[in-house]
């Protein structure tokens, strides 16, 4: 069963959950909905939602909830289409972060146009996001030591998390290579140490990685993101 990237709907107004859940749904879009933002509370900080479609005609009363929700990690990167009729409720939307507002009555284009643009959005928050858990060597040279061998706990664009026997300093640059998943090309990178458990385990983040390196692993990763939510 394939994993769907998820929304929710929030308003009091079933014509409108009905609008966006029906166009959500053709673009394999699984929504939620809640009548106020304090209902919509318990599954937003329960898992991951992509994109949040906020009803600011007629829950404007909410923000100060919406915010203090906005501040959870797993949900603040998620794409607010805001429903907003006339000038200073649109102007309130965009204040509160929404990248796309829609307005009553709903156009049927200007939906669909907003909400494929919003998917766009959530697919590529999935795959920079994306975090695969892989066990390939890497050499980790240090500027003072001889090269440590470790390997990945897990692996995104972003940098990996690594099994090492040696304890690393936080803020400490470290030049890493390993072999591409898919081919024998050797991949070098640049890396910042942003957490060590003094147990083995530490988090490298990228600060640095050539064109061809780029190439090779964020391709690798789109593809094996992809397989992964065909087959979770």
């Amino acid at each position: 069963m394939s994993v769907e990237i998820k929304a929710v709907v929030v308003t009091r107004d079933a014509n409108m959950i009905d609008i966006f859940s029906e166009r959500f749904r053709t673009l394999g879009v699984e929504t939620e909905s809640a009548d106020d933002l304090t209902s919509a509370a318990n599954n937003w900080l329960r898992s991951k939602i992509e994109a949040i479609v906020l009803d600011f005609d007629g829950l404007s009363d909410q923000l100060p909830i919406f915010a203090e929700l906005r501040k959870n990690p797993s949900n603040r990167n998620a794409i607010l289409i805001g429903v907003a009729t006339g000038l200073p409720t649109k102007q309130l939307a965009f204040k509160n972060g929404a990248q796309f507002v829609l307005p009553r009555p709903f156009a049927q284009d200007e939906v669909d146009r907003a909400l494929r643009g919003a998917h766009r959005l959530m697919v590529q928050g999935r795959r920079e996001y994306f975090r695969l858990a892989v066990s390939l060597d890497v050499s980790v040279h240090r500027k003072s030591n001889p090269i440590v061998e470790c390997k990945t706990i897990n692996l995104s664009r972003k940098g990996m998390a690594i099994n090492t026997p040696e304890s690393f300093m936080i803020g400490e640059t470290l030049s890493l290579s390993f072999l591409a998943p898919t081919s024998q090309v050797s991949l070098t990178a640049q890396g910042t140490v942003v957490w060590d458990d003094k147990h083995g385990k530490a988090g490298l983040r990228f600060e640095c990685i050539d064109e061809h390196v780029e190439q090779h692993l964020y391709s690798w990763l789109d593809d094996q993101c992809l397989l992964w939510h065909k087959v979770s």
